[in-house]
């Protein structure tokens, strides 16, 4: 097995090393990166929105609770 990693390795040592490298882009004023913000849904929970529930039941294998307001 560790054999097949060495090969593997190697192999792909070679295809880079023959093919050329590849250069990461360095970003122009042309090519500015901007950020773009997800606005949720109305009906979507985002992480950390806290849920106003009461537990009924809590036993090793299962746990259920209920709901009492909109969400």
């Amino acid at each position: 097995m560790r054999s097949m990693k060495t090969i593997a390795s190697l192999a792909i040592v070679q295809i880079l090393t023959l093919g050329g490298t590849a250069w990461a882009q360095q970003p122009t004023v042309e090519t500015a990166i901007q950020a773009q913000l997800h606005v949720p849904e109305p009906y979507e929970l985002t992480q950390g929105t806290f849920i106003n529930l009461t537990l009924e039941r809590v036993d090793p294998n299962q746990v259920s609770a209920m709901v009492f307001e909109n969400v």
